[in-house]
């Protein structure tokens, strides 16, 4: 019988801080010149702004440096999602899909976030020939994000593989298992060392039924589901 395995992308399958360096090297890059900064006063503001509070990052730095809101905050926000992401794969990521490959087991994405964004880094990756199936969300539209159980019903009508033999694997517990464990999937918790929801706790329903701590644990997960 197939098994069916399927990952969310973010501090998942790469370090997302990697993503967010990038796309402030992206806005200091272009944006620089235009404000008399030199390129890396302008990322290192950036980055300090970002260690004290990753909410409204853009929005501290048009203040700290006395530039208009209405006309930089757009230009920021833009560069930023749009750019061409220099990120990369944790390590462990190549060598599982390997062995998922070698016991013909289905491999999935499902993402949330801007989809122009969430396309860039999936081909940035290199997954899209690594996977059989990717859903990024927001091809619909925000309000089918997770948990909406949209995006797992496609996946899993797709292969036609029962819910008891499809793992989800992410790192959010805010959002990432709710839908899955309503559709009896197996869900999987990846505590990434930094990851941004690694002290997050889960709501109601929403807890993971396994944890891992490398995907190099996920075989061994899967192997006590499917002897």
């Amino acid at each position: 019988m197939s098994i069916l395995v399927v990952f969310d992308l973010d501090d998942t399958l790469y370090p997302e801080i990697e993503f967010v360096y990038s796309g402030f090297r992206a806005v200091a890059s272009a944006l620089a010149p235009e404000i008399g900064l030199p390129v890396t006063d302008f990322y290192r503001q950036l980055m300090q702004l970002s260690d004290e509070s990753r909410l409204e990052v853009f929005d501290r730095f048009i203040n700290n440096n006395n530039l208009k809101p209405d006309f930089y905050l757009p230009k920021m926000i833009s560069l930023y999602r749009e750019h061409y992401p220099e990120i990369n794969l944790f390590a462990d990521v190549m060598p599982l899909l390997n062995v998922l490959r070698s016991r013909e087991v289905k491999v999935g994405i499902i993402s949330d976030g801007y989809y122009q964004v969430q396309n860039n880094k999936v081909k940035a990756l290199k997954l899209t020939g690594a996977m059989d199936k990717i859903v990024l969300t927001d091809f619909w539209g925000r309000a089918y994000w997770k948990p909406h159980p949209r995006a797992f019903t496609e996946m899993l009508g797709t292969f036609k593989i029962e819910p008891a033999r499809s793992f989800y694997i992410g790192d959010n517990p805010l959002k990432d298992f709710l839908a899955p464990n309503k559709l009896r999937m197996r869900s999987v918790r990846i505590l990434r060392e930094n990851g941004l929801y690694l002290k997050a706790k889960a709501p109601a329903g929403g807890e993971a039924t396994y944890t891992i701590d490398s995907l190099a644990g996920l075989p061994a997960v899967m192997d006590k589901i499917t002897l």
